[in-house]
């Protein structure tokens, strides 16, 4: 959640650490003013007590999410594939999903989200992405519904779903031909528009006859390092995958920098800043390379991968020696687009079922029939491009350098674990895990 020491933590940084400061109360910033202006968290804490109920509301959406996306990376592979999602995409879909449902098929999503009713939800979902948005320009969330102009809905359904949907979410509701050229276009349009075109498409063809609803969130995420890696240093190195050994393309720097840096579990772990940007990668290497990194993240109990993140966030600032990551590029691909299985595997089952599922809110004949999931990751030399989609997709019942030894290395050249993480609230905004070049 928002923690006012991680704020002093970081305007200290910035006075004389990463971000080349000056002498003692100079550099960038001076005073308590500044501290502010340039950290309103520290100021909300200490000037406007109101801030006190949004701040716990956001610590419990918060905590709740990063529980269920260290739980979502669990069961999200196999462990032998690389993989990236956004488990923060995926719970904003469920969580207006939630407000449509009812008994059994309401309940079973909750629980999913780590959380018991829809009202808290909705308004703690709704601080967090005020949070995300205000504090931090880099990162985008969208969200729009997606309606067949002629199917009825429930006498309820504009006070019950749509009215919480557009307050607590700021969803676009769209009423149209579903089935339509032109809504396939402008669907298509919405993803690309609303994820910085990182992602131009959900759908290749127009909509089946019983599609009455899609709902669809995106996120997109874009912005450069403190530290870029230095183009004309990138190099074929061996990469040593879960399938094979193969030479990909290795990033590195020219000068030593420093990180947030420590040791847990057998595996490095470093964060890479973004410039002007509270978001972060965290990346976790195995430190022998014969340890596949995702095997030792998946033995560790969900509290355990949380606290790997708490004190990677609050670890010092240590003075690398060499750090080595590949340059690459993960999409979902179209045979992985539905999570269906993975919802099932996390316990949501009945809002599948075209007999049992509970959207009456809506309509009593509406079921989920697929939710879609697509990721896409750029990390390059300059910075990172990430973005994702998850569409539910609703139909009617009828028939997705030198050798310095007190520095230490990092060399990413074989499997790691990697996120996106807010700094400020400790939300897991993306992750992912590369097992092969």
């Amino acid at each position: 959640g928002l923690r006012v020491e991680r704020d002093l933590d970081a305007l200290q940084a910035r006075k004389g650490g990463r971000r080349g400061g000056g002498k003692r109360g100079g550099g960038e910033f001076g005073g308590r003013r500044d501290c502010i202006r340039h950290f309103p968290a520290v100021g909300r804490a200490r000037e406007l007590p109101r801030a006190r109920e949004r701040t716990r509301a956001l610590q419990r959406a918060a905590d709740r999410h990063r529980h269920r996306a260290a739980r979502g990376e669990r069961r999200s592979r196999d462990g032998k594939q690389n993989s990236f999602f956004s488990a923060y995409s995926i719970d904003i879909a469920l969580s207006m999903l939630a407000n449509g449902a009812g008994g059994t098929t309401k309940q079973e999503i909750l629980n999913a989200l780590y959380t018991s009713d829809t009202d808290t939800q909705n308004k703690n979902l709704s601080e967090l992405r005020k949070e995300l948005l205000e504090s931090d320009k880099t990162f985008t969330t969208a969200n729009s519904i997606w309606l067949d102009k002629d199917y009825p809905l429930g006498n309820n359904a504009d006070k019950d779903f749509f009215e919480p949907l557009k307050t607590y979410y700021n969803t676009e509701k769209n009423v149209t031909n579903l089935q339509s050229e032109e809504t396939l276009g402008n669907i298509n349009s919405w993803v690309d528009s609303n994820t910085k075109h990182i992602i131009p498409k959900i759908l290749d063809a127009p909509l089946a006859e019983d599609v009455k609803m899609i709902l669809l969130n995106a996120v997109a995420f874009e912005r450069q390092w403190v530290y870029p890696f230095a183009p004309g240093l990138t190099q074929k190195e061996n990469f040593y995958g879960n399938k094979e050994t193969k030479e990909t393309d290795m990033m590195s720097f020219f000068d030593k920098h420093s990180f947030r840096y420590t040791v847990q579990h057998d595996m490095q772990c470093i964060e890479l800043p973004y410039q002007d940007s509270d978001i972060a990668m965290d990346i976790f290497l195995s430190e022998d390379k014969t340890n596949n990194t995702y095997d030792l993240f998946q033995k560790l109990s969900n509290e355990e991968k949380l606290k790997m993140f708490e004190n990677l966030g609050k670890a010092g600032y240590q003075t690398m020696k060499t750090v080595k990551l590949p340059k690459f590029t993960f999409e979902t691909a179209s045979e992985d687009l539905s999570i269906n299985k993975k919802l099932k595997n996390l316990g949501i089952n009945q809002v599948f079922n075209s007999d049992n599922c509970d959207l009456n809110t809506l309509n009593p004949e509406l079921y989920v029939d697929v939710v879609l999931h697509k990721a896409k990751i750029e990390v390059m030399e300059s910075g990172t491009k990430a973005a994702a989609v998850t569409a539910i997709v609703a139909n009617e019942t009828s028939v997705i350098l030198g050798p310095e030894p007190e520095y230490p290395e990092f060399i990413a050249n074989h499997s790691f674990v990697y996120a996106l993480r807010d700094t400020k609230t400790g939300t897991i905004l993306f992750m992912g895990t590369m097992q092969d070049a």
